[in-house]
């Protein structure tokens, strides 16, 4: 096979979980057959990485190579573009902190608002009786003779 008719291909890493192989995501899009729209399709394959270089979220070019086990043939060719680990940090630090603005701000209505804190209270026991008083308690609903 000469190497200029070896498909190369673009995908996005998504599972490095393997010892030398990834697996790759690549989506490419095709329009329906009988509505003609787009449709998003994907394509999972596994990739032989020699050196255990790609780690989830990766975006790395490949190519078609000859079969080197069962499942995988193609081969890594260079890794594009590396998952930044400090954006997901950082996301998760804005989500803790507007999770923490948004309890402060109930809490503070709470304390202005009377009603809101004792539709907040519990509710379970709507009556102030003992379960054995509330046995031996005549039911109103119930018709006398």
């Amino acid at each position: 096979m000469s190497f200029d008719k070896r498909k190369i291909r673009v995908g996005r890493v998504i599972s490095d979980a393997m010892d030398k192989t990834v697996t790759v995501s690549i989506e490419w899009r095709r329009n329906h057959a009988l509505y003609r729209k787009p449709v998003r399709r994907q394509t999972k394959l596994k990739v032989h990485d020699r050196t255990n270089l790609c780690k989830t979220g990766d975006l790395i070019k490949i190519i078609e190579t000859r079969p080197i086990s069962a499942t995988k043939r193609w081969r890594l060719v260079e890794v594009i573009e590396r998952a930044s680990e400090a954006s997901i940090g950082i996301a998760s630090d804005d989500l803790e902190q507007e999770l923490q603005s948004v309890i402060k701000t109930k809490a503070v209505s709470k304390e202005k608002d009377p009603e809101i804190l004792s539709s907040t209270s519990d509710t379970t026991n709507l009556s102030s009786d003992s379960p054995e008083d509330q046995i031996n308690k005549p039911n109103p609903e119930q018709e006398s003779d």
